[in-house]
């Protein structure tokens, strides 16, 4: 596992997760030897992240996200509600928000309808009480904090052996 390998993979988990390395680690055991292939397409890696991180369960306490003191106050607010929303409301907002897949992309990747993508992006929104734009500015800067690889291998070992 290297780092190039890696980029996008940890850029997603970053941005949905609090914890990016444990999910980053449970990605890669899911995608087991599939990982070669799922590193040259983009599309299917963030696919398999996202099915990942809506299946995964919640850490008994929540982690508290690296680097977040380092974000202005206003946006910091926004990533404080998004760490709060359901998984799937997370999971389509970062999706829509950060990735700028269409409503009909997600729908696709999460088996849900096209009308209920929009309904979920319109309520989590509210809830974060965000627009869009800034909801991409505190997404972009959760990413700029991703794990180290070491990290990554770690929790990929804890996966392995529970």
């Amino acid at each position: 596992m290297h780092a190039d390998d890696l980029a996008d993979l940890l850029r997603w988990c970053a941005a949905l997760s609090t914890d990016p390395a444990d999910l980053a680690g449970a990605v890669v055991l899911a995608a087991g030897p599939r990982w070669s292939k799922l590193v040259d397409s983009p599309a299917d890696l963030r696919e398999l992240t996202v099915h990942t991180f809506i299946r995964s369960s919640e850490p008994a306490e929540p982690v508290p996200r690296q680097g977040i003191e380092r974000i202005p106050e206003e946006l910091r607010v926004v990533v404080s509600a998004y760490d709060k929303l359901p998984k799937l409301q997370r999971a389509i907002v970062m999706l829509s928000c950060l990735e700028g897949a269409t409503y009909a992309e997600i729908a696709g990747m999460i088996d849900r309808s096209v009308a209920r993508v929009g309904i979920e992006i319109d309520r989590a929104l509210a809830i974060v009480n965000a627009d869009p734009y800034s909801m991409r500015a505190a997404l972009d800067l959760i990413t700029w904090h991703l794990p180290d690889p070491v990290e990554v291998s770690r929790a990929l070992r804890r996966h392995t052996t529970t």
